[in-house]
């Protein structure tokens, strides 16, 4: 049985009799010297065939070096180009529902992909989506930095793997998956990959698939700077150890375990603390062992994109033109042709708070008729039109003027937060001209100053090849690091090093940190209130320590809590488990959320 593939470690130990692993936190400490391992998968000769034989996925260990491995004996840096193939796929054993599969669905996209090694480390030259250069595929890919390396049985070439997820325009589900492939200075062997992990809960299943590609060596553009951006990144990554650490941190036999909810661990990709700068975290889930590449396994969050895209793009707004941005007027930045005048009032604010007053939902005004879940076919409906223009358009022509004024009542909309991305959008170009794009913004002044330098989101499709809108309602994908150095900011009221970054008085009335509360909903698990995108839910640790406590929530049970004890807690999900009492027990375990 599989005990836990390390994700922070350099080196996986694994003695492929069965595939036994070192255990996670004795392989944290382990060097790359192991020896008397002999590779029984993805071996050179397996490599080198055009297609592989296998009629399911490998452990994903043997993506990683196996035995006396060393440094790779070649330079590589130039295009590989993939084509456009059939993956093969399997209904994860994890899952009951039927494998019923979309045309094009089961297509590894073709693209090229750019790469040069900084140390021993393969690094993308593109970190957002690469879209398809052709061909019925509908997934693109987004590539994370993987690793190179030699091992004595590869016939004298060199081997590389690298961790990727398919994304797709009309959902933010991330199917996440590794590749390897052999090569020397001049030639690649076929590239194998695999999926067994999402965070999709209507598409669980397994991927796998074998492909004969190019290489064309060449230099790339800008190397020298890119490798210097890419060492600021290495240095400036959150130290991250494995959970069973965290007991001795708290000073406590044991910390509550916020994996094993309501027995839905296979339902969870991460889950964790962040301490003191720190992430405590527990393997990242995936069939056919965990991911060995953690820290860059990227997250499709959902509905947290709201409160972690949307909320801190405003947040970012206030802080360079003023407060008075969350005043301003929707109606005053977006065309709005619709039978009824309920818009003329409706503010940045209203919207961000899911309170315009305006929609399709019930039109009675108790909480309970928030109505949070979304998949419905008004929403599914949006999904499918991919341009701006026409997404703008149906949302603003669902539903009509409720009786009640903006401000007043709380009523779930996605497709008001994609109106408040363009109005944002909008606003942006009035300060700093036509070519200013908001999430462009939100990168270079955020997330760069905090070493967050790659953080993606999904964006509407244009037909001219215009960058569309980032979409806000949903579509960031994040990785546990991306997400420690957020919160962190947040925590610190949104200053960094000197420097605000974040307007504070309203970063501080969104995470509830004043008097101002939000509207209830009677939601997720009843008793919440919502405000500026957030979440807020009241704890009782049944021992004195009353209080109520802000988080973001994503669909499927995608959770980020920012506890008054200046801890985080998050767990990203598909289980749609939305409960969090483990999470903020586990940060209790850890520090009083109570000042005691």
């Amino acid at each position: 049985m599989i005990t836990g593939i390390p994700c922070f470690g350099r080196r996986v130990i694994a003695c492929l009799a069965g595939l036994c692993l070192m255990s996670f936190a004795a392989a944290l400490e382990a060097d790359d010297s192991a020896s008397g391992i002999v590779r029984s998968a993805l071996t050179a000769d397996e490599l080198m065939a055009a297609q592989d034989v296998g009629d399911r996925p490998v452990q994903n260990a043997l993506f990683m070096p196996m035995g006396e491995s060393g440094p790779a004996r070649h330079r590589f840096e130039g295009t590989l180009s993939i084509p456009e193939f059939e993956l093969r796929a399997a209904r994860a054993a994890t899952t009951q529902r039927a494998l019923n599969l979309l045309p094009g669905q089961t297509l590894f996209p073709g693209v090229d992909l750019q790469f040069f090694v900084h140390e021993d480390h393969l690094v993308p030259v593109r970190r957002d989506a690469v879209r398809p250069r052709g061909g019925d595929a509908w997934n693109q890919i987004m590539v994370s930095p993987g690793r190179v390396w030699s091992e004595p049985g590869d016939d004298g070439l060199s081997r590389a793997s690298f961790p990727f997820i398919l994304v797709n325009d009309y959902s933010n589900n991330s199917h996440n998956g590794i590749g390897t492939f052999l090569f020397d200075d001049s030639r690649v062997s076929s590239l194998r990959l695999q999926i067994t992990q999402e965070a999709a809960p209507w598409a669980v299943y397994d991927m796998w698939g074998q492909t004969p590609m190019a290489y064309r060596p060449h230099a790339i553009v800008d190397r020298t700077g890119l490798a210097e951006k890419f060492a600021q990144e290495l240095a400036r990554q959150v130290p991250m150890r494995p959970w069973l650490e965290l007991a001795a941190v708290a000073g406590a036999d044991a910390v509550s375990p916020i994996v094993h909810q309501h027995g839905s661990f296979e339902g969870v990709s991460a889950a964790g603390l962040i301490v003191d700068g720190v992430i405590y975290a527990h393997p990242c889930h995936a069939r056919y062992g965990d991911y060995p590449y953690c820290r860059h396994m990227r997250h499709g969050v959902y509905s947290v994109t709201k409160s972690m895209g949307a909320a801190l793009t405003l947040l970012r707004l206030a802080q360079k033109f003023g407060p008075e941005v969350f005043d301003l007027k929707i109606a005053d930045y977006v065309d709005i042709d619709v039978g009824h005048d309920g818009w003329a009032r409706v503010t940045f604010a209203h919207v961000l708070g899911m309170a315009a007053g305006i929609g399709y939902r019930s039109r009675v005004r108790e909480p309970f008729k928030f109505e949070a879940i979304e998949d419905n076919p008004t929403l599914l409906k949006w999904l499918q039109v991919l341009s701006a223009e026409e997404k703008l358009s149906m949302a603003l022509n669902v539903g009509g003027d409720y009786p009640w004024g903006p401000g007043e009542v709380a009523r779930y909309d996605t497709m008001h937060t994609f109106i408040l991305s363009a109005a944002m959008d909008a606003f942006l170009k009035t300060r700093e001209g036509r070519e200013a794009d908001l999430w462009d913004m939100v990168q270079k002044e955020v997330f760069e100053p905090i070493g967050a330098y790659h953080v993606p989101i999904m964006r509407t499709v244009e037909s001219d090849g215009g960058r569309g809108l980032p979409i806000m309602g949903f579509g960031l994908y994040v990785t546990i690091d991306d997400v420690a150095k957020i919160v962190k900011l947040m925590h610190d009221g949104g200053k960094h090093e000197g420097r605000q970054l974040l307007h504070p008085g309203k970063l501080a009335e969104a995470i509830y940190q004043t008097e101002m509360r939000g509207l209830p909903t009677g939601g997720i698990g009843q008793d919440h209130e919502y405000h500026l995108s957030f979440w807020m839910k009241p704890f009782n640790d049944n021992n004195g320590c009353e209080l109520w406590l802000p988080k973001m929530i994503g669909y499927g049970g995608n959770i980020v809590m920012i506890l008054p004890n200046r801890t985080t807690a998050f767990r990203f999900a598909d289980n749609h488990r939305y409960a969090a009492r483990d999470l903020a027990l586990a940060a209790h375990d850890v520090r009083p959320l109570c000042p005691y």
